[in-house]
């Protein structure tokens, strides 16, 4: 991905929409992250600088559980009739996994994490051609190809990646990188 905001407002302006005539949309985002995220900076620069381009991001500030409540219900459920976007901080255990979540139509809310209902023929070949591979190698080809098309399609707008963050100097001891969210700090010295 590049950052090339003049290029947006193009994109923008062909669609019709410019900062005097802005496209608009609603989020609906958690007022508390979820631990490592900062909800509320986060969305607030998306919604800044967005507004440079010419998209009006209004918000549907809530409690973190209300969020993953509506994420669940998907963007057919009570909790989204007025809002066009979910912003929620997920992690997943295993990148296959994720994206059969996201983005095959038969992870529809409530079964999968699907919020917007998205489906595509292709995608769900690619997925289910993966699924029924034991070729690692092939497995990570098709992915990868998920993964190319999902973000070609900008099928979700990846704000944060914060797989595994740390932090460490040569003052520190006995640290050991978690494998998930919780890191346990009592082997430090």
């Amino acid at each position: 991905m590049r950052h090339d905001p003049a290029e947006a407002r193009r994109l923008l302006a062909e669609a019709g929409y410019s900062t005097r005539n802005p496209l608009k949309t609603k989020f609906i985002v958690a007022t508390g992250g979820s631990g490592q995220m900062l909800s509320m900076p986060i969305n607030e620069y998306v919604q800044q600088s967005w507004r440079e381009v010419g998209i009006e991001v209004e918000f549907k500030p809530v409690e973190l559980e209300v969020l993953y409540t509506c994420w669940r219900q998907g963007a057919t459920g009570e909790l989204a009739r007025d809002v066009t976007a979910n912003n929620v901080a997920y992690v997943t255990s295993d990148p296959l996994y994720a994206l059969i979540r996201f983005f095959h139509s038969k992870q529809v809310a409530p079964t999968g994490v699907n919020w917007s209902h998205y489906s595509d023929a292709e995608m769900d070949r690619l997925i289910d051609t993966a699924t029924s591979t034991f070729d690692a190698a092939e497995v990570d080809r098709l992915m990868a190809r998920v993964h190319e098309k999902a973000v070609d399609e900008a099928l979700l707008v990846f704000v944060v990646h914060d797989t595994n963050p740390h932090v460490a100097t040569r003052t520190i001891r006995g640290y050991t990188q978690a494998q998930h969210w919780f890191q346990d700090l009592t082997t430090l010295s």
